[in-house]
């Protein structure tokens, strides 16, 4: 599902801007390829967004995503947030968010929000096998295993050569 949304106004030289912004948000089915078998695995979701922004009716940049905060002690212009190759107010950042948030509202469907929980569940259960995997290999160093050869050789492997 799409939903669209432009934003005008102007620079503070005058000149015109405007803003648009699409958004996709869906749920479909998750296909592989193996060997010219199309597997279903299942359904996954699309999260997509796409802002354009033209100036006095040109194309000026485009981001594929929300825009970002500016750390203010990396800035001294002033800029608020960054969207694309452009740096924007906060004024200019709460319409963009406030449109997104709009149409992440209209968008959003049960299906999507558990499909979505799922995925949020699967990549919090791979990041706490990496962070186990990693506690054990520090575990196994300090009981002695060489990081040369991946064995308990307590320093004897160099003589081996």
């Amino acid at each position: 599902m799409n939903a669209t949304r432009t934003i005008t106004g102007k620079t503070s030289k005058g000149q015109a801007v405007e803003i648009k912004i699409e958004r996709t948000i869906d749920v479909q089915e998750k296909i592989g390829f193996a060997d010219g078998w199309n597997i279903n695995l299942g359904k996954e979701t699309i999260d997509l967004t796409s802002i354009e922004v033209f100036v006095d009716g040109k194309f000026y940049t485009r981001s594929l995503g929300a825009p970002g905060l500016v750390d203010p002690k990396f800035d001294k212009s002033g800029a608020y947030a960054r969207l694309g190759d452009m740096y924007i107010s906060q004024a200019r950042y709460s319409e963009i968010m406030s449109a997104i948030a709009e149409m992440d509202a209209e968008l959003t469907t049960p299906e999507y929000t558990e499909i979505k929980t799922i995925e949020i569940a699967r990549e919090q259960s791979a990041e706490l096998a990496l962070d186990a995997e990693a506690a054990e290999y520090a575990r196994q160093i300090e009981n002695g295993l060489c990081q040369k050869c991946d064995t308990y050789c307590y320093g004897d492997c160099d003589a081996n050569q």
